[in-house]
């Protein structure tokens, strides 16, 4: 027998990994969803920075199942979280859950089925559809001045020359993108083995970080969702910092995103900076001062770093394997 044909062929192993911080209702909702799913996994990983450890519902969870469940206490922070959890699983694919999700008893079953008919293995990460749709209603005056800033809408999955992105997040067919959403996103083993890892300069609710990585995958492999995989991603409260924080966050977030993985070209600065006019403009229409305040404090970060730097950081560098 063809051995590199039967490899490609094998069943695929799966660990989960959900990355939880004092939300153990939560926690417990999710992983009995997980109980249910009619394709088990091969073992899931609890990385849980909570003041109180979830023990009570980590045990009744392993008490349900017949497969391993490591919980494993970390410092927060969810880059930091997402790669624990990458150093303590052993499956060949790893998917991450936030611990608010509720899966379809049929989620687990249609992602690896993405991998499992992908012998050529060019998938390298899988991610599901969130039930139901959660994508807002604009206005189509809203949609063109978003499209005409080049800021982030919903779409296709693809990031802008701005370094926004464009979402989608409840597809109805089969598709390719350049991202994943991080409540629910899974990757190939070897993705993990080239080097690629969560980036750990993101702290806390670390906003981005989910766009950052998979999009850094993209270069390399494609990204696959599949509408067969189906999960409701309820946004419980708690996990997002006060609003002036989250601005500054989102608005600094943006900038490290374009600078270190999407600028191919020094021209393309202009987008990201008519993007920015964009936001501005976006934002003071409907102030709040918690928002303004952050959105202030954001892009001085941003124009002191560059001040900062040396004009060569505005021209992209040799990604050093990333790209």
């Amino acid at each position: 027998m063809d051995t590199a044909r039967s490899s490609a062929t094998a069943p695929v192993s799966l660990s989960v990994v959900i990355c939880t911080k004092d939300r153990p209702q939560e926690l417990a909702t999710c992983l009995g969803s997980i109980v249910t799913q009619r394709r088990p996994p091969t073992e899931v990983v609890i990385v849980d920075s909570s003041a109180t450890a979830p023990e009570s519902v980590v045990a009744e969870f392993r008490r349900r199942v017949g497969y391993p469940v490591e919980l494993i206490r970390s410092e927060p922070g969810l880059p930091h979280q997402r790669n624990v959890g990458i150093d303590a699983a052993s499956g060949d694919v790893v998917l991450f859950l936030d611990d608010d999700v509720v899966l379809e008893d049929e989620y687990l079953k249609e992602i690896v089925r993405v991998y499992e008919e992908d012998p050529s293995r060019a998938i390298g990460g899988v991610g599901g559809a969130q039930v139901p749709d959660p994508t807002p209603r604009e206005s189509s005056a809203m949609r063109a001045f978003r499209r005409f800033f080049l800021l982030s809408c919903h779409g296709r999955g693809r990031v802008k020359l701005s370094g926004r992105a464009e979402y989608l997040l409840s597809p109805t067919e089969p598709v390719d993108v350049e991202f994943l959403s991080g409540c629910n996103m899974s990757y190939r083993r070897e993705v993990f083995g080239a080097g690629l890892r969560f980036d750990e300069r993101l702290r806390g609710y670390a906003l981005g970080e989910d766009l950052q990585f998979s999009y850094r995958v993209s270069r390399r492999w494609r990204l696959r969702l599949t509408p067969a995989a189906r999960v409701d991603h309820r946004h419980t409260g708690g996990g997002r910092p006060e609003s002036a924080k989250f601005r500054e966050m989102a608005v600094f977030n943006v900038f490290l995103f374009f600078r270190d993985d999407v600028v191919t070209h020094p021209l393309q600065w202009l987008a990201y900076f008519w993007s920015c006019i964009g936001d501005l403009i976006l934002r003071l229409t409907a102030p709040r001062r918690h928002s303004i305040r952050g959105l202030i404090n954001g892009y001085g970060r941003v124009l002191r770093h560059l001040r900062s730097s040396s004009a060569d950081h505005l021209v992209p560098a040799d990604s050093a394997g990333v790209r």
